[in-house]
């Protein structure tokens, strides 16, 4: 799942290898390159901090940060014009372990030429996570493993949610409500969504509930405005949105609240609460200084 370490397992079981047999040859890759460059960054990050791999001889460690990840495509050679790899069962890959990571993206054609390719004395390191990130070629090729009966000794699940420790009420929410498929409202959900929206962490959602008896724009428009008035505090002045001291000032501004909306046009789109929230905070339309355009 999110958060339980999968980044900062990989570059452990990696040194591992390497302190084993330091000639391992090892291939590291992923479906797409931006993932490919987030498994060279938690290598770069394990290795300067002071965590498991303070261990590892100097070695080791060298033969890590020289560790190139690439795209499946990449490693196997997959031709853009006609899709063929260059490497399969007869010219195989010349590697000892193979790593994949967020393999869930990975399609069915992807993950049979990899097999295809794979030596028969090579190991082979699938990680991901089976409940997201579904390819959008065909096949669910790493959730579909994980769930084989036959392989379930050589599946490992990580199940501490590191990153979202402190805020229970939301792991509770998606162990429960998404993971365990409870799609029924009920008393139960009612209760969980109540403390997922008032958690200790600082963060408080609020809904907005309109009468079908007003007039859905001036409504929202009021409602918007109740919200504003609602989370203002001593250290956040709404009347002074578009004309903050410095650039500081006006992040931390856009990082008091964000509005999330279902769709993009309609009474409740993302454009008319834009239109709303622009209005009430005097903003000159299009593009008024002050408005955000970039969420980091």
């Amino acid at each position: 799942g999110p958060g339980t370490g999968k980044p900062t397992v990989l570059p452990v079981i990696l040194a591992l290898e390497l302190q084993r047999n330091p000639e391992c040859r090892i291939t590291l890759c992923a479906p797409t390159g931006k993932a490919a460059a987030r498994m060279k960054e938690s290598i770069a990050r394990e290795l300067a901090a002071d965590g498991s791999l303070s261990i590892a001889d100097d070695a080791v460690r060298q033969s890590l940060a020289a560790l190139v990840p690439q795209t499946l495509h990449a490693v196997l050679g997959i031709s853009p014009e006609t899709g063929i790899a260059y490497r399969n069962r007869q010219n195989q890959l010349e590697t000892e372990l193979v790593v994949v990571d967020e393999c869930s993206m990975s399609s069915l054609d992807l993950v049979h030429q990899l097999l295809d390719a794979l030596p028969p004395t090579a190991r082979l390191i699938l990680l991901g996570d089976q409940n997201q990130l579904a390819s959008v070629e065909s096949g669910v090729v790493f959730a579909e493993l994980c769930d084989c009966d036959s392989l379930q000794p050589h599946v490992c699940r990580l199940k501490e949610n590191h990153r979202s420790k402190t805020n229970k009420p939301l792991c509770d929410f998606v162990d429960q409500m998404i993971l365990e498929g409870q799609e029924q409202v009920s008393d139960t959900m009612d209760g969980m969504l109540q403390k997922l929206y008032n958690s200790q962490d600082g963060n408080q959602f609020q809904t907005i509930r309109l009468r079908h008896d007003q007039k859905r724009h001036e409504a929202l428009k009021l409602a918007l405005k109740n919200l504003l008035e609602t989370i203002s505090t001593s250290s956040i002045d709404f009347h002074r949105w578009n004309s903050p001291k410095s650039v500081e000032e006006a992040f931390s501004y856009s990082l008091q609240f964000k509005i999330l909306c279902a769709v993009r046009e309609g009474d409740y789109g993302i454009l008319t609460i834009n239109s709303l929230m622009r209005d009430l905070l005097n903003m000159e339309a299009p593009y008024p200084d002050g408005l955000p355009l970039i969420v980091t």
